[in-house]
């Protein structure tokens, strides 16, 4: 069974956790580009960001890889 399948018969709920920690990893990525390429004070704000999108991958992907 491909990891494919194995995400494909996770449960909504983590699903949902999964996507939408990948989205939340973009904007942390996206606000350390802004704050380096514009010099804003955004750097801590994007590391909190990334940090909260890593850790509410972490379920979603226990349960794939686990199985």
């Amino acid at each position: 069974m491909g990891v494919v399948e194995k995400f494909r018969k996770l449960p909504i709920s983590i699903m949902i956790l999964h996507i939408s920690g990948k989205f939340l990893f973009g904007v942390g990525l996206g606000a350390l580009l802004a704050s380096y390429l514009h010099r804003y004070d955004w750097q801590l704000w994007g590391w909190i960001i990334i940090v909260i999108a890593v850790l509410t991958q972490i379920p979603g992907a226990y349960k794939a890889l686990k199985k």
